[in-house]
């Protein structure tokens, strides 16, 4: 059988029936005619994607996300397919059965969940990798999870953070998504924990192009903060995200102790990514080659003690860290009180929206500032631990307790 040899039988030519619907569907995916039409099916329903959106990946890890723009003939537009291969885990639901989770839960700013589902049969589209290490000798104490390849069917969003026109755009839209995420923690009981660039989109409200509306999403590897809080032996304790944007105490030694991430380690992590961005995309007079630095000591390098040769994050050398350690130090609990608001930070971002002594016009349009290689600038004793986003779309995410590393956009293949 074709299965057994590894063809997925989901996916197959697109047989249309008629030109004219051909032509318009061809125009909405942007290919020309040079380019084969596949039809892809998710949960019993059909769609339509261009050939070169679904090429597969030469990497033998990470777990091969690729977001997909296709034609649905049920809705008569775009949607965004997600084909992807899902961590099986008694506390890691489906992506689908979250956004239903979280819909059924009143929370806004997500996007709309079509269909969802496993595709083909456990024998061919589950890895197999965790079987033959648990029949193999380990003397490295090695753990590789099991992982399931699915698809969900997710609203069409045509822009990320990054495509923003002018300043305060930006700020709408991280509002937005901060309210779904106090929302999704407060209401459904759901932790987002990869607060990043490359999870935040936003799209033109129809009856005022002036208004955008951001929208927070990759909801996959979220936490069920029930489970979290009732001890259950079943909650999944390791750190996961995108380096530049994690708390800070996520990224410190642990001593072997379990992490468990809670709401107020997001709260830093949407500090961190509008710092990051107004570095990256507002106006400054910062050089390129100071840019540079500046953005790779305190988001991108890892540090190695020359005595112990453990990595940490550059508190030494790092001016944000810095700063906020003086600050916790001088209000740690008053801090804390305030943040345990759910509610504080987008309170925070309407506030600085509303307030009339901010200069908007100043700092209008969206600067893509040119960046060096860090390599060039860095000293060599700074040893970089993940790869640079500030030269892809994607941000890398990692998962520190396997200290495997994952790029947003990553076309990589599953364990």
């Amino acid at each position: 059988m074709e299965a057994d040899r590894g063809r997925d039988s989901t996916v197959t030519a697109a047989h249309l029936s008629s030109t004219e619907l051909e032509d318009n569907i061809r125009k909405l995916l942007g290919c020309n005619e040079d380019i084969s039409l596949l039809k892809v099916s998710v949960d019993k329903t059909d769609y339509i994607i261009s050939k070169t959106e679904i090429l597969g990946s030469t990497s033998p890890i990470g777990r091969s996300t690729r977001c997909i723009k296709a034609f649905s003939p049920e809705r008569n537009g775009l949607v965004l397919l997600k084909d992807s291969w899902r961590v099986l885990s008694p506390t890691l639901k489906p992506e689908h059965e979250i956004y239903k989770k979280l819909h059924d839960s009143n929370v806004t700013n997500i996007p709309k969940a079509y269909h969802g589902a496993d595709i083909g049969d456990d024998d061919h589209h589950t890895t197999q990798t965790k079987l033959w290490l648990d029949k193999t000798a380990n003397p490295l104490g090695l753990m590789l999870r099991t992982h399931r390849h699915y698809r969900i069917v997710l609203e069409y969003l045509e822009f990320t953070l990054e495509e923003f026109e002018v300043t305060r755009e930006m700020i709408e839209i991280v509002r937005d998504a901060s309210i779904a995420h106090a929302q999704a923690a407060s209401s459904a009981k759901v932790l987002h924990r990869d607060i990043s660039n490359g999870n935040i989109m936003f799209k033109w409200d129809k009856d005022n192009k002036d208004k955008v509306q951001g929208y927070l999403i990759d909801w996959d590897l979220s936490l069920d903060l029930a489970l979290s809080r009732d001890g259950s032996p079943e909650a999944q304790p390791e750190r996961t995200g995108t380096w530049q944007f994690l708390a800070i105490r996520l990224l410190e030694p642990n001593q072997g102790e379990s992490v468990v991430q809670d709401r107020i380690d997001d709260v830093e992590s949407f500090y961190h990514l509008l710092l990051w961005m107004a570095l990256r995309y507002t106006a400054h007079t910062l050089t390129s080659r100071n840019l540079t630095v500046l953005l790779h000591q305190n988001f991108d390098a890892s540090y190695q003690d020359p005595e112990t040769g453990e990595y940490s994050i550059g508190r030494d050398t790092s001016f944000v860290a810095r700063r906020q350690r003086e600050a916790a130090e001088l209000a740690k609990d008053e801090y804390l009180k305030t943040l345990a608001n759910p509610q504080w930070l987008p309170d925070f971002l309407r506030e600085v929206l509303d307030n009339k002594n901010i200069d908007w016009e100043a700092n209008a349009g969206r600067v893509n500032h040119k960046l060096g290689k860090p390599s060039k600038f860095v000293p060599s004793n700074l040893k970089r631990k993940a790869e640079s986003s500030l030269h892809s779309e994607g941000s890398r995410k990692v998962s520190r307790k396997s200290g495997t590393t994952t790029p947003q956009d990553n076309r990589s293949g599953p364990n």
